[in-house]
């Protein structure tokens, strides 16, 4: 899924990377546009999303309106789960946390054998109240709190804004 996106952003965008190219035509190493698009989200994360811009030789220095305003949909099934949910959290900090259905391969896997690179959070009797502490860990790590593809949306799937 984030190829496609990534693909689609380089085809939507490709005469801007064009011009960039052109741009930066003088460097001793041509950057491709995959390349651009890796140093551009690179950089948005870190500068934009984790606000970190101090750097070697100073500061970046982002206009206020190049910063997104976080807005994003959450999709949740409106059903309790027979066995419950549970919420993953990556303590190394390389993901963000995900609600999962408790009986989520990936859950009994850690259940049989834990880890400390991880924890589980739970199980919570409905959605909401995973979807409750995953927020609390995206809130702390940065990260946008989302869900695992274990979680099957039906057809009294909500919208929450």
């Amino acid at each position: 899924m984030t190829l496609d996106v990534a693909r689609a952003d380089l085809i939507r965008n490709n005469e801007i990377f064009l011009a960039l190219h052109e741009q930066l035509a003088d460097l001793p190493i041509q950057l491709t546009a995959v390349r651009m698009y890796d140093i551009l989200c690179w950089t948005t994360e870190k500068w934009v999303i984790l606000g970190k811009r101090k750097a070697p030789y100073g500061i970046a220095m982002i206009p206020e309106e190049a910063i997104p305003q976080k807005s994003f949909t959450i999709v949740k099934p409106s059903s309790e789960a027979k066995t419950g949910f549970v919420v993953y959290e990556d303590l190394e900090k390389a993901s963000g946390p995900k609600v999962h259905n408790a009986d989520c391969i990936y859950y009994r896997k850690w259940l049989s054998r834990p880890t400390t690179t991880t924890k589980w959070h739970g199980p919570y009797k409905t959605y909401d109240d995973a979807w409750r502490k995953c927020q609390q860990i995206a809130h702390k790590t940065r990260f946008e709190p989302s869900f695992h593809t274990c979680i099957k949306l039906t057809e009294n799937t909500e919208m929450i804004f």
